[in-house]
């Protein structure tokens, strides 16, 4: 009996016979039934992407190879290629040797005093995530799905998320569970929610053999290789890594043209701007060349990579309240040299409403850790967030060792030094290399020159840039050199803070108003709100909105649009049977996000809002209920329907039914309903089917239907071109992001109130000082 080796290829015939007879069997969902009858018959579960692979002559595991010859009747000797079998132990064994000699920079590089290795701290502290698969990357991060809010068991879980969960659009997966479903992954994640550790415990786990036993893992930091290979190949960078290990080019290439490698990138959008068409055009012919290997890629969100088609794009979800956040704090302390009891202190703290304003930051790993940092030390958390940083923050850039800095009147590097040249360096960067985030060491070093030359006036060429800027590293790790040429923060929420705290410390606060309607900025500006002082809180949040009320006024359907939405809102309110302060701006939302889009509705939702605060946009309509507003809704749900392709007559007429009966008490609208109901009626009786009416008569019903909420005074979009309706969504999300910043900041209950109030209405509020505004709006 010939032993079954770890993978196995159908023979070209063999794919074409099998799947004419797996679609003779089970028709064009043939997929689907051929991995429900392996599951029924032989108790595999085989994914429905697994299938087509393999019936496209590709390499598969030989448990899921073998179940579909056998549901075929087929034996698997009969149908495989031959090769698999004479080559499968010596393969095995080479995979076997080399696993055994990988070695991953990450697990010995950028260590300093206060650190420890790397793979340690994988080991000890990593937790599994969960992920969420997409098709779509959302422009924000999290993005709430609704439906998927009603589904879930944490939906009513808000101590650590105003909105429980928060949860992304997708299907939940686990960290494992996605590598067993998908051949070549994407991770994406925001800065701080564990993209890095979550590869890198790839990386380790398959070297132990504990996931991916098949394969070699090469892992590979894209900064690393573009800040230290300017002119070799991706290709010739992994020889040289094997040869390094012991193992000649002849037998990488064996283990590549074998399928047997999965290769690891972190950080496809940390590439230097110069190299970043070299890097893609190298991966894409990693990818053509190699493609019976695995892929794993990981990126921030909003960055895309077109070219890399034929990957199962997921997002790594925030860390779970009641599972992710006690096991990472507990594995926190259970650390050598740490107290462990400090643990169950900390989380009980947490979840006191004394702290609700920094639950928040726990859901990020990241963050996380700091939050460990500053309990750890104090015993206590500051109840706001920017504080939260400032204590963190202050307590890494610590030194616990003396630098010297061969200056002769400041001898020693000190704290306040490092703070203000991190300060000075993120800021620079952030603001001057947007999503670049590794900035080259000579100009680190000219500012380093300049703070002491501007601050300490000292001449620039007896300050050591380069000493100082590696004491700098050596002292805490937060800001990491990945060559002779470039460095860069080892966390970009490090850089994010300190450019927030530069500009407040330079009162050039305002100039986050250039940068409103860009997502890279809304971590910062949220930050900017919380550490400005109390005594220009108002003034900021008033040039903020400002700002934002100047892009919609200078045009005049917009400004009607708004009118028109606060004149109906006004009116709705009367029907609205609600205590809830800020009422008319929350009516606002409501007509504001119908215009624009029918986002469903969630029944659950408002109670998960237990202060003011604008919904998400897809939340906006499930906040707030009235007579009028259920009317206006089966009108706005009939508009919508019309402008999507997929046909629905019989929701059509069911949604003018129910307008019909609200507006019973109107006869003149109540004729035209009925009339609508009588034309739709013959019109379908000259066409073949409800499709066929579908296709040929929607565009003139929307724009029909258009017209008779123009006669309500509902307001719409109908007259308003693409641009100008993601004009009015870019407003919306930008008075949510004003909305977030106020309920951070400073500023007192009455203040709080009139911005409340003002929200999505063109207005001007009151300065507290005339003169003191004058100077910001300067």
């Amino acid at each position: 009996m010939c032993a079954l080796p770890a993978f196995l290829t159908l023979r070209p015939d063999f794919c074409k016979k099998f799947k004419e007879r797996a679609i003779e069997r089970f028709g064009q969902a043939y997929i689907a039934g051929l991995c429900q009858e392996i599951l029924n018959d032989y108790e595999i579960d085989i994914s429905r992407d697994t299938v087509p692979r393999i019936l496209a002559g590709r390499r598969g595991r030989s448990r899921n190879v073998k179940a579909i010859c056998d549901c075929f009747d087929v034996l698997w000797q009969d149908a495989c290629i031959t090769s698999d079998l004479l080559q499968s132990n010596d393969i095995d064994t080479l995979v076997q040797r080399i696993r055994s000699k990988v070695e991953f920079r990450f697990e010995y590089g950028h260590l300093t005093s206060s650190s420890q290795h790397q793979r340690q701290w994988v080991q000890d502290n990593f937790i599994e995530p969960d992920l969420v698969k997409v098709e779509f990357l959302p422009s924000e991060y999290p993005v709430g799905d609704p439906q998927a809010l009603l589904e879930s068991e944490d939906s009513r879980d808000d101590d650590f998320d105003r909105l429980g969960v928060r949860l992304l659009r997708g299907q939940k997966t686990t960290s494992r569970q996605v590598l067993d479903d998908h051949r070549n992954i994407f991770v994406y994640g925001e800065p701080g929610s564990g993209k890095s550790s979550y590869l890198q415990w790839i990386a380790l786990k398959c070297c132990e053999g504990l996931i991916l036993q098949e394969y070699v893992p090469i892992f590979l930091e894209i900064r690393q290789f573009t800040t230290t290979n300017c002119a070799g190949t991706l290709l010739t960078f992994f020889e040289e890594m094997f040869e390094r290990w012991g193992f000649s080019t002849g037998e990488t290439r064996r283990i590549l043209e074998s399928g047997r490698a999965v290769f690891i990138f972190d950080g496809l959008d940390e590439t230097l701007n110069s190299e970043r068409a070299r890097i893609e055009s190298m991966i894409e012919s990693l990818l053509r060349d190699y493609d019976k290997c695995r892929y794993i890629f990981s990126s921030r969100l909003a960055i895309s990579f077109p070219y890399f088609g034929g990957f199962q794009k997921v997002i790594l979800a925030p860390l779970r309240p009641r599972r992710h956040i006690p096991e990472f704090v507990r594995r926190w302390f259970a650390q050598s040299g740490k107290q462990p009891e400090m643990a169950n202190l900390m989380l009980e703290k947490l979840q006191s409403k004394r702290y609700q304003g920094i639950r928040e930051l726990a859901r990020r790993p990241v963050l996380l850790k700091l939050l460990c940092i500053v309990f750890e030390i104090e015993g206590d958390f500051p109840t706001r967030r920017g504080a939260v940083f400032e204590s963190g923050i202050s307590k890494l850039t610590r030194t616990t060792a003396d630098l010297e800095t061969h200056i002769p009147s400041i001898p020693k590097l000190q704290d306040h030094h490092i703070y203000s040249i991190l300060c000075r360096v993120s800021s620079y960067f952030f603001i001057n290399l947007k999503t670049q985030i590794l900035f080259a060491t000579r100009d680190v070093e000219r500012i380093i020159q300049d703070y002491f030359s501007e601050v300490h006036g000292i001449n620039r060429d007896g300050v050591p840039g380069d000493t100082i800027l590696r004491g700098i590293e050596q002292s805490n790790g937060l800001l990491v050199r990945w060559s002779q040429d470039f460095c860069a923060f080892s966390h970009l929420t490090y850089q994010e803070f300190f450019t927030a705290a530069h500009l407040v410390k330079t009162s050039a606060y305002t100039n986050v108003y250039e940068h409103l309607h860009d997502s890279r900025w809304h971590f910062v500006t949220g930050l900017v709100a919380e550490l400005i002082p109390q005594e220009v809180s108002w003034n900021f949040f008033l040039g903020f909105k400002q700002t934002i009320d100047s892009q919609i006024s200078q045009d005049v359907k917009l400004r009607e649009f708004l009118e028109n939405l606060n004149r109906t809102a006004t009116f709705s309110a009367y029907s609205v049977n609600s205590e809830r302060s800020h009422l008319q701006t929350y009516i606002r939302a409501w007509y504001f996000a119908y215009a624009l889009q029918d986002t469903g509705q969630v029944t659950n939702l408002g109670n998960l809002y237990t202060y003011f605060d604008l919904p998400d946009f897809e939340f906006a309509t499930s906040m707030i209920t009235g007579q009028v507003l259920e009317g206006h809704e089966h009108l706005y749900k009939a508009y919508h329907c019309l402008l999507k392709k997929e046909p629905s007559l019989k929701k059509l007429i069911s949604l003018f039914k129910k307008l019909k009966a609200f507006l019973s008490s109107n006869p003149q609208k109540t004729e035209v309903l009925e009339g609508w109901l009588v034309q739709i009626k013959k019109e379908q009786a000259e066409l073949t089917t409800a499709d066929e009416w579908w296709q040929q008569k929607r565009n003139a019903w929307a724009k029909r239907v258009a017209i008779f909420m123009q006669g309500l005074g509902v307001p719409n979009i109908f007259e308003l071109t693409q641009e100008q309706a993601k004009q009015l969504r870019a407003y919306y999300d930008v008075t949510k992001l004003l909305s977030i910043c106020m309920n951070r900041s400073h500023l007192d209950k009455q203040q709080r109130k009139q911005l409340a109030d003002s929200m999505l209405l063109l207005t001007t509020l009151p300065p507290e000082d005339p003169m003191e505004f004058s100077r910001f709006s300067a």
